[in-house]
């Protein structure tokens, strides 16, 4: 049942984010760079972790990491794109 929980729930992540995001521009240039978003299912029943989870879960973390910092480039590369047509701070935080 938890892989076939996994792989709806990744499906469904996959589909829907750009839907359901804040910004959905930013997502949209995230995911043409990386269709599958990171996700992890883990279950546990008190005992330690086999090997093979752990690598999961640091494989998992690299990749949230490597997604961050594609996020704060993209923010950033915005930003500066903004800033170079003269907008004021006030103009980009107001819209209308």
């Amino acid at each position: 049942p938890s892989r076939i929980a996994e792989a709806v729930i990744n499906t469904q992540i996959n589909e829907r984010k750009i839907e359901i995001a804040r910004d959905k521009e930013l997502v949209a240039k995230i995911m043409e760079r990386y269709p599958s978003l990171p996700f992890i299912a883990v279950e546990t029943d008190g005992n330690p972790f086999p090997q093979v989870i752990e690598a999961r879960l640091e494989i998992f973390c690299l990749q949230v990491k490597r997604l961050h910092r594609q996020i704060l480039e993209m923010k950033k590369d915005d930003n500066s794109r903004r800033n170079s047509r003269g907008w004021s701070s006030s103009q980009l935080a107001d819209p209308s």
